[in-house]
């Protein structure tokens, strides 16, 4: 086995509506943030962090991303708008590029929620992307950026969660 530490991902499991919330507040650059996965159809949807760095085996990973994913959603739903994403497995990459998917059975309550959104408002360059004016870590971020060093803001996250 080599030294080399292995890359984790989790997959978020949500509504493509919803998961495209989570995209616009966990952008590229910073820490977390968002993949895609295009070795499957459809596309893999996945969240990568710093946290995930010094984990040593899958059933670890999916402890730790239980409770991050719902603090993330927490912080989401504190600066947007709350969103049912879970995390579903977990992901390691292997040396030789490809990725290993882990499948663990989470038990959680059901619940359905149904709520008006926020309106929204997009920045465009002159080539009619978005986003890419702005080159800082988004508030959610910056958020769970804070709670790595603090656990009365992790858990307050998590319990603007489980509302």
């Amino acid at each position: 086995m080599s030294d080399q530490k292995a890359k984790w991902a989790v997959e978020l499991i949500g509504s493509p509506k919803h998961l495209e919330v989570w995209r616009k507040w966990l952008i590229p650059g910073f820490d977390p943030t968002i993949i895609e996965l295009k070795d499957r159809e459809p596309k893999t949807i996945a969240l990568t962090s710093q946290n995930f760095a010094d984990v040593k085996d899958e059933k670890t990973l999916n402890e730790i991303a239980i409770g991050f994913v719902k603090a993330i959603s927490g912080a989401i739903y504190a600066a947007d708008q709350p969103t049912d994403v879970s995390a579903g497995c977990v992901i390691k990459q292997e040396p030789d590029g490809s990725f290993k998917r882990h499948h663990f059975m989470n038990v959680g309550p059901i619940v359905f929620e149904s709520r008006f959104g926020r309106a929204t408002v997009q920045q465009f360059d002159d080539n009619g992307e978005t986003g890419v004016a702005s080159r800082r870590a988004t508030l959610v971020q910056k958020a769970i950026s804070l709670m790595t060093k603090h656990d009365l803001l992790r858990h307050a996250l998590v319990d603007l969660d489980t509302d």
